[in-house]
């Protein structure tokens, strides 16, 4: 350990914690509080890991398993997390940036608890789904009579042009 250099041994005690995750909302974005009562926005994102399970035997390849894992995610900034919170819906395709936070309390029964949750800094919208509207039928628009785009030229003051007038 003596022999490394300077640089490297400062570079030991740094530690980091960033998540990027991309996947789809499990269902729209939600206003929820702390119990200190810190608001937040919450919305569950999925992902999909690959798990490889034992060779078949008969064709000697190995096939492949699709996990979908689930992920909490919070926005505390609020005029981000209400900015956001239109185009945070069920199915959309997001890419978050943030950070995993761990959280311990103790239950109304005695438990000890625990979650996982990443702490939103970023979101990056790759496709909006939008939630189906009932179409309501409104009535046609009026029909408004047609002005004449062109009426009597007048002079300007330079001689040689000509400026259209409105009636």
């Amino acid at each position: 350990m003596d022999n490394q250099p300077e640089v490297q041994k400062k570079m030991l005690g740094v530690t980091s914690n960033i998540v990027i995750l991309s996947g789809r909302l499990g269902g729209d974005a939600q206003w929820r509080s702390s119990t200190q009562g810190r608001q937040y926005l919450s919305f569950m994102l999925g992902t999909v890991r690959y798990s490889y399970v034992a060779t078949d035997e008969q064709n000697g390849r190995s096939s492949r398993e699709d996990v979908m894992d689930w992920h909490e995610c919070r926005i505390y900034n609020l005029p981000y997390a209400d900015a956001m919170q239109t185009y945070l819906t069920r199915g959309s395709f997001v890419t978050v940036k943030g950070g995993l936070r761990a959280v311990r309390w103790t239950d109304r029964q005695g438990n000890k608890r625990s979650s996982v949750y990443v702490e939103v800094g970023e979101v990056a919208v790759i496709e909006h789904r939008v939630a189906a509207v009932a179409v309501i039928e409104q009535p046609a628009p009026k029909q408004v009579a047609a002005v004449p785009a062109i009426t009597t030229p007048i002079r300007s003051r330079r001689p040689s042009r000509l400026v259209a007038q409105a009636a």
